[in-house]
């Protein structure tokens, strides 16, 4: 089974595979940088 959500931050692919693994695909964006000392 899969599916196709619309986000604000563009397309999420949503695929339930035969083994119930969730798998979810879409595009990846930085959001926030750290640096620990």
């Amino acid at each position: 089974r899969s599916a196709t959500l619309e986000l604000p931050g563009g397309n999420l692919q949503i695929e339930w595979a035969d083994d119930q693994h969730l798998y979810m695909t879409g595009a990846a964006d930085r959001v926030f940088t750290a640096t620990f000392g």
